[in-house]
């Protein structure tokens, strides 16, 4: 099921995803996409008791978990607003398997979000974009990051083509890219 269809059509899809979880009820991947636009759609119980679910099906520990354990660590961040239960989870994630980029992108979230460490989570933006430098988010708001708080428009500018080519559509992308192409411009400006 393509993110388009989810987007257009997402009682079409939720039905779709969860006859594809009653079939293939191992599949982290199909399992992960339910949980997601459940979550988007509003359906937090049922989330987190596919969650669950998967959790129990996977092996304790294993790298399967990882998705699981970050689609957990959102659901107690956003929805539940358990910053200690969410921050946990997602570093669970993080020691099950280091390489999971998107388990690193919500540890620096945490940090940029919540913690008010803007150092520590640019530590994590930098490392998740180090993991998956295509990974949309990560550079997205590492590009955010170093645009307002190190008021660094040419790196700034880099990351964020990175986002913005992944995502051409995106306007908080376009927006961020446009106010670091102006701050580059002034920049440039005043050194001359």
């Amino acid at each position: 099921i393509n993110a388009e269809y989810m987007g257009n059509k997402p009682d079409e899809a939720l039905q779709e995803l969860r006859l594809a979880v009653q079939c293939c009820p191992n599949d982290i991947y199909i399992r992960t996409n339910l949980i997601h636009l459940l979550l988007e759609s509003d359906y937090i119980q049922e989330a987190e008791d596919t969650l669950r679910e998967g959790l129990n099906r996977t092996e304790a520990n294993s790298k399967d978990q990882a998705p699981l354990r970050v689609a957990l660590g959102k659901i107690l961040l956003e929805k539940k607003l358990d910053l200690d239960g969410a921050d946990l989870e997602f570093q669970h994630a993080m020691d099950i398997d280091p390489t999971y980029s998107e388990a690193v992108l919500w540890k620096g979230i945490v940090f940029q979000d919540y913690v008010k460490d803007l150092d520590m989570a640019e530590q994590y933006f930098r490392s998740a974009v180090e993991i998956d430098p295509t990974f949309i988010l990560a550079n997205y708001r590492l590009g955010k990051l170093l645009l307002e708080r190190r008021k660094d428009p040419v790196k700034a500018k880099e990351v964020l083509t990175v986002a913005l080519r992944g995502n051409p559509n995106d306007p908080n992308i376009r927006k961020a890219m446009a106010e670091s192409v102006r701050l580059e411009k002034e920049s440039v400006c005043l050194v001359q």
